[in-house]
């Protein structure tokens, strides 16, 4: 099993279900909606996240497994807010 990494949602499109985390170390990785463990299929911009790091169906990798880390908040919940 791979390893949880920390990073931060850079971009996510929530009419296509498709995001952005760029972890602590700087790789960039895509992510849908659906990779979303709690469920909401939406998530804030600037949210901490922890994520797995597995091959995606194009040959690249892809954020999966993603948890908002406590005390971050999704949008709806609150007001204004290379492996």
């Amino acid at each position: 099993m791979t390893r949880r990494r920390a990073g931060t949602v850079v971009t996510f499109d929530r009419d296509v279900g498709l995001g952005e985390v760029r972890l602590e170390d700087g790789t960039v990785l895509g992510f849908h909606a659906t990779e979303l463990r709690d469920g909401t299929r939406d998530v804030a911009v600037g949210a901490s996240v922890t994520a797995r790091c597995s091959p995606g169906r194009a040959g690249r990798y892809e954020a999966t497994a993603i948890e908002v880390d406590e005390g971050a908040v999704a949008r709806g919940r609150a007001e204004g807010a290379g492996c």
